[in-house]
């Protein structure tokens, strides 16, 4: 009995150590410096339409692209 608690005591001291040492081996990640939510610069938004409330949908005929408006 004593043997299988010396063994197991190795093993969990043996994965600690390489969880200690895998992590701290590790690079730091660099912060991220762009963001996907604001944009880089400026939006030109001249001669798009602009939804500014609920439109009235008509199918089949809405189900089409919308060229008048900068995003889909």
């Amino acid at each position: 009995m004593r043997k299988i608690i010396g063994y197991a005591a190795f093993f969990v001291l043996l994965a600690a150590g390489v969880g200690w040492w895998w992590t701290s081996s590790r690079a730091e990640a660099a912060p991220a410096t762009a963001s996907l939510l604001a944009p880089a610069g400026p939006i030109d938004q001249t001669g798009f339409a602009r939804a500014t409330e609920p439109d009235n949908i008509q199918f089949p005929a809405d189900l089409g692209p919308h060229d008048d408006y900068q995003t889909e």
